[in-house]
């Protein structure tokens, strides 16, 4: 009864997926979208794949395209002469990136992560801008 509801609630999102899911039947292969990539998965494949991929890879492709940014973007954030040492990226994981940094930059970090990673990209011929959620903490574990 849920699904049947959501079908009716949400019916240009299912077409969507059930045109892709055609489509994924027919050549064999899922696009990711922002990345492009194409990952192979045959002519019979797990609906919940056909449609999970899509999200997670295009999350992940958005992430490592925002990274490039934030890497280039980071020897910004030091006054000119400054001997303090720049924040580093220390993992990526899916969608999302942990960096290590002097605790007076992590003001300045937010708000140049906040600005780069929240400019538009298009997506499907439309100009998106994806919320970021930013958390701090001492540890890994603090900022989960």
């Amino acid at each position: 009864k849920m699904l049947r509801t959501m079908r009716v609630k949400f019916k240009a999102y299912y077409a969507f997926q059930d045109d892709q899911l055609n489509e994924i039947i027919r050549t064999g292969v899922i696009r990711i979208p922002i990345s492009n990539r194409i990952r192979v998965v045959g002519h019979a494949p797990k609906p919940t794949e056909c449609m999970n991929t899509p999200i997670q890879g295009g999350a992940a492709g958005l992430m490592n395209m925002k990274l490039l940014e934030l890497v280039d973007e980071l020897p910004h954030l030091l006054p000119r002469g400054s001997r303090q040492s720049l924040p580093k990226l220390v993992a990526q994981i899916h969608d999302a990136a942990m960096f290590d940094t002097p605790k007076p930059l992590a003001k300045d970090l937010r708000a140049m992560i906040k600005e780069v990673t929240e400019k538009p990209v298009e997506l499907g011929g439309h100009m998106v801008r994806f919320p970021t959620e930013i958390k701090e903490g001492a540890r890994w574990s603090a900022a989960a």
